[in-house]
């Protein structure tokens, strides 16, 4: 598979991911579908995981993969019941990445027309509460804990149900993203735009804007407009306010970890109107 054709561009100006890993020639998948045997099985995911994985830091990243793809193989069984279900755990996988791909793609455009003017809420608004209601209010510094967050998971990796898969799809979350020859911090920003969007704990929690700064930060800015919230924070001194950040700052397992090794970081604010109630850095 030429290299050339891993990045065929769509009408958008983005990466065209349906043909980087449908096309019947120049596929992913299809290369995937061609082995006959684990052996052949393990280079085409190896070779197909190595086109998604190329900066020039990511030796290490490609050798974890192939332990993990290697474990997959171990799981699956020899034979040909052992290499169809690790080629169908593999296939899954690479068609969840994709999906994530092509979201990631959709977020940074219309990122980029939100910064041209457009509606905020747009690039990075959504109404995914828990079971369509506000999360109910916790004690200290957790909102929304329980079988509301447990659901929240659930839908985040609701194309890792196989368990020879669950391994492999954490490790890919963390160590592949869009490579480019400049990390402006465009495409981290568009990534924790729509994990936080999508993992806020309450619907009252709106993600005002997120955007790189001179400082490689990208800065997050939360509203809170529920009154009991505001005044569970404010209950606090401004030292422990910070604990509050948790509930934004995604969990190092998320797929984070991309933004932090380009060399970003998070910071947080939380407000209510134009009242700070806490600011402070994610760690990892």
């Amino acid at each position: 598979m030429p290299a050339e054709n891993i990045r065929p561009p769509a009408p958008d100006g983005t990466t065209d991911w349906e043909a980087v890993f449908e096309d019947q020639e120049t596929g992913l998948i299809p290369l995937i579908g061609q082995a006959q045997s684990t052996e052949a099985l393990r280079a085409c995911t190896i070779v197909a995981l190595g086109k998604l994985l190329v900066r020039k830091n990511d030796h290490a990243a490609i050798e974890r993969l192939t332990r993990e793809v290697d474990r997959i193989i171990a799981e699956g069984g020899e034979g040909a019941a052992g290499l169809d279900e690790s080629k169908d755990a593999i296939t899954a996988l690479l068609r969840w990445i994709k999906e994530s791909k092509k979201k990631q793609a959709a977020i940074y455009v219309t990122s980029k027309r939100a910064d041209k003017g457009g509606d905020r809420r747009a690039a990075g608004h959504g109404t995914d509460t828990i079971g369509g209601a506000p999360a109910s209010v916790a004690t200290g510094a957790g909102f929304g804990a329980g079988a509301g967050d447990s659901l929240r998971r659930r839908r985040f990796l609701y194309a890792a149900s196989a368990a020879l898969v669950v391994g492999l799809t954490i490790l890919v979350l963390v160590l592949v993203s869009e490579p480019d020859t400049k990390t402006d911090g465009v495409k981290e920003a568009a990534w924790v735009r729509d994990y936080v969007t999508a993992h806020l704990p309450d619907e009252t929690w709106e993600l005002a804007s997120v955007r790189p700064t001179e400082e490689s930060k990208i800065a997050l800015e939360v509203l809170i407009t529920d009154p009991r919230h505001v005044e569970i924070i404010k209950g606090v001194t401004r030292m422990a306010r910070v604990e509050f950040l948790n509930n934004v700052c995604p969990p190092q397992d998320s797929g984070v970890m991309f933004v932090i090794e380009n060399g970003w970081n998070l910071w947080v604010t939380l407000k209510t109107g134009d009242e700070l109630l806490t600011g402070g850095t994610c760690h990892y």
